[in-house]
């Protein structure tokens, strides 16, 4: 399992926090798309928590706080005095990977775990629960009770909108892009959603190709893992081996520019973590209302903007890493950008 479940809050930088457009490059929405919306099947509240989606479902009759998380292969339940291993159906011990914290923790398989999720059940039939004893636990700074993972997206298609602060769930293959304004492709691959983009970082003679694994269990913007991006970013290894890089850039995505993007770029590859060259995390998407749907392999975007055209804010523009790790910022000119940002182009 591939799983980022908590993450700590590094530093405040005193950069602006990434931006889209004005509203009018965005294109707009017919009056007559909006009123042919289908209606999903259910909606809950949500709460938005260091960047992250967080919902309660009703399980055996009590009220549990979830995480939304793309970038977790399984859904966990983890175990504390209101929510002991009596109350549900386990099966054998299972190992549990968490690899960005380079940790393992014992777990067992939950049978029959089911979500009441206002008026609807979700089975989540890859479930584990997890052991309040276990050390894994002293590095997550959780503040609900469990995790729904990649599962639960291939049930739904999944709608957040940050500004009413409801989750809708629709019907899985449900597509709803003609009623958004922004799209891009999501490649599955080994079952994990990933955005390709091509961007040339600043030390790079050209631009390369790069997969980013979606993951809304990340509360930050962008991580590459990449020990040649290091070293070339550094020129040579040093004391910083273990730790990171934190630089800022613009980020294209269609209509959208993100300006001042934190991107943290490491040389240390978390174990089975060697497939993908980083993270798009939370604090991109939900800036947004926007739909994450795994069976049409695509996720929309819509901005949100205030009476006078000024565009949301929603994310808490505070520096997250995957695994808390220390990193040196260092800012680079591009003399081709006035504002000595450089700039990725997502490709679909």
């Amino acid at each position: 399992m591939r799983l980022f479940a908590a993450f700590l809050t590094l530093l405040y930088l005193c950069v602006s926090q990434p931006l889209p457009l004005d509203a009018s490059s965005v294109p707009p929405v017919s009056k007559s798309a909006f009123d042919a919306v289908p209606a999903p099947i259910s909606v809950l509240p949500v709460t938005i928590e260091a960047n992250r989606i967080h919902f309660t479902a009703m399980v055996s009759g009590k009220p549990l706080i979830f995480l939304l998380d793309t970038g977790s292969t399984t859904s966990v339940v983890f175990e504390s005095a209101s929510l002991p291993a009596e109350m549900f159906n386990l099966g054998p011990t299972v190992k549990v990977a968490f690899p960005a914290l380079n940790r393992t923790a014992q777990s067992q398989r939950i049978h029959n775990l089911k979500l009441d999720l206002s008026g609807i059940s979700f089975d989540a039939t890859d479930s584990v629960f997890m052991n309040q004893n276990e050390k894994v636990n002293l590095h997550l700074d959780r503040n609900y009770d469990g995790i729904v993972g990649q599962e639960f997206f291939r049930t739904f298609t999944v709608e957040i909108d940050p500004q009413t602060l409801t989750l809708s769930l629709y019907p899985t293959g449900t597509d709803l892009a003609k009623y958004y304004q922004i799209g891009h492709k999501v490649r599955m691959s080994d079952g994990l959603p990933h955005i390709r983009h091509r961007s040339k970082m600043p030390w790079e003679q050209r631009a390369s190709p790069k997969d980013l694994l979606l993951d809304t269990g990340y509360p930050g913007h962008v991580v590459i893992w990449d020990r040649r991006q290091f070293r070339a970013a550094f020129g040579f290894y040093t004391s910083h081996q273990k730790s990171g890089i934190l630089t800022l850039g613009t980020l294209t995505f269609g209509n959208l520019s993100f300006v001042n993007t934190p991107i943290f770029v490491s040389g240390k590859i978390p174990k089975n973590l060697t497939k993908r060259d980083g993270i798009f995390g939370a604090s991109l998407l939900n800036q947004f209302k926007h739909v994450i749907d795994f069976e049409n392999k695509q996720i929309l975007i819509r901005p949100l903007y205030h009476a006078n055209g000024a565009p949301m804010q929603f994310v808490d523009g505070q520096i997250y890493t995957p695994a808390n790790e220390k990193y040196v910022l260092r800012l680079y000119e591009d003399h081709n950008r006035r504002n000595g940002d450089f700039t990725f182009q997502i490709l679909e």
